[in-house]
């Protein structure tokens, strides 16, 4: 989830191990996407763009900000150079020899597996994040996000996000995308008609630009009823 001023729980409670992690891995995240993205090349952008459907006759058309943070995401995890390497990946190549700060190499590490996922908030857990359920693999982890249980009503909410677990602890990277409450009742129901759609998906790759496009996809279309969101129809 988005970095913001506050690193304090609701009240004047103290943080819990969590989130002092947290917090920590987030900065270092922020500064190893800044380093990353300035070594995106503008074709790279045009050739993601146009996977993602922003991308057309030499001109990009987001539906509104965000999406350019998808764009961006996929730019530095989805697309390989001509040596098979995506953009993160070089980097951390470059980086090896170097002595990175401590929480920069662990959070390093785990972005080099992140995975997209697309998950529903089972609980929240005030002052650490929440248990989630993952529609991709079935399975549940604790996200460590802090700021979740400031959202009224969170439970039952459906995401798109990339996890990373940074020593062991489960947090977004990248642009997360809130669905909301898709006009399925039964969470099961949901859970089945993504697990059809799972078998087109012929790599992480695969997976990935799908779920991308779903999430420009639902900025797009957060003006119409939420059960018209539409579930990704996977790798082409």
């Amino acid at each position: 989830m988005r970095n913001r001023a506050s690193r304090t729980s609701r009240g004047s409670r103290p943080l819990a191990p969590e989130a002092r992690d947290y917090w920590r891995f987030r900065r270092a995240l922020q500064t190893l996407n800044s380093r990353m993205i300035r070594m995106i090349p503008p074709e790279l952008y045009e050739e993601a763009g146009a996977a993602l459907g922003v991308y057309a006759d030499g001109r990009y058309a987001f539906p509104d900000e965000i999406a350019m943070g998808v764009l961006a995401d996929s730019c530095l995890h989805d697309w390989p150079d001509r040596e098979g390497r995506s953009v993160a990946a070089r980097y951390a190549e470059s980086a090896a020899a170097q002595r990175l700060p401590e929480p920069e190499r662990p959070v390093l590490d785990a972005l080099l597996r992140s995975r997209y996922a697309h998950f529903r908030v089972e609980e929240t857990l005030p002052g650490v994040g929440a248990r989630v359920r993952s529609a991709i693999d079935d399975r549940e982890f604790t996200l460590i996000e802090p700021l979740l249980d400031r959202m009224p009503d969170g439970n039952g909410l459906w995401w798109l996000s990339r996890l990373m677990f940074p020593a062991g602890r489960c947090m977004t990277t990248g642009t997360p995308i809130l669905l909301g409450r898709p006009g399925i009742p039964d969470p099961e129901e949901q859970l089945a008609r993504l697990r059809l759609v799972r078998p087109k998906w012929r790599s992480d790759r695969d997976m990935a630009i799908s779920l991308a496009s779903w999430a420009i996809c639902a900025l797009a279309e957060r003006g119409k009823p939420e059960d018209e969101l539409r579930i990704p129809e996977g790798g082409g």
